[in-house]
């Protein structure tokens, strides 16, 4: 998670630089990896970025 503003603006520069050619979407700042707050972020997984920024999964992330 982005400590302020300024580094919130230094990544997504870099992001910019790195992925904009691929047409994709680039997620930033989610509570996943080795902070405080780890959500699972599951893989392979059909998903849609909604209109307010969240992330929704589209499918069952394990079977039943």
């Amino acid at each position: 998670v982005y400590r302020d503003d300024a580094e919130r603006k230094h990544w997504r520069a870099i992001f910019l630089e790195r992925f904009a050619h691929l047409g994709i979407p680039v997620l930033s700042n989610l509570p996943v990896g080795h902070g405080k707050r780890n959500e699972p972020l599951p893989l392979g997984v059909k998903a849609r970025i909604t209109k307010a920024g969240q992330l929704e999964l589209l499918e069952q992330v394990v079977r039943a």
